[in-house]
């Protein structure tokens, strides 16, 4: 196994680069090298992964500002505060669906600033359910680093009235 560039789109990449972002914290939900890209234009950077070989990789390859956890659900309310952005892009084997994840960070742990979703147009209801919760959109296309087409998008301002400008 071998960790390679960020499996997110260009687009995404570039914006993610020009958004300042020195001074906060991400949480992925997929560790890779979305982990390692990440962690030269955020302060921290917390990761689950849940496939323990791919954790122990991508682990030695990572500066100190750092941490990837096993998936325990324990974990979350503390690593959620102060938390600027999470990223969904788990493993489709993962114990929870990208939909499943997005709706506990919200519903359950009231998560409310940013959450990015990788490959919305493979998840379609993940993608819908953050459309309806969320006031605005962002969707960054269309060829991740390995070529594939795809839709990284951002989901900004928890909408509280029902209503969607996306």
């Amino acid at each position: 196994m071998i960790v390679g560039p960020p499996n997110l789109t260009h687009s995404f990449l570039k914006w993610i680069t020009e958004q300042d972002t020195k001074d906060k914290a991400i949480l992925e939900f997929g560790a890779g090298g979305s982990t390692i890209f990440f962690s030269k234009i955020f302060k921290r950077v917390r990761s689950f992964e849940n496939n323990e070989k791919w954790k122990l990789q991508v682990e030695k390859l990572v500066p100190v500002n750092v941490r990837i956890f096993d998936f325990d659900l324990n974990w979350f309310p503390g690593i959620l505060k102060n938390v600027s952005y999470i990223l969904i892009d788990n493993d489709v084997d993962y114990t929870l669906k990208r939909e499943d994840l997005a709706k506990m960070m919200i519903e359950k742990y009231g998560y409310k600033d940013k959450i990015i979703l990788d490959n919305g147009n493979w998840h379609p209801i993940c993608y819908f359910y953050l459309k309806k919760m969320y006031k605005n959109c962002q969707d960054f296309g269309w060829y991740n680093t390995y070529g594939e087409e795809t839709i990284t998008s951002v989901f900004s301002e928890l909408n509280n009235k029902g209503e969607n400008k996306c």
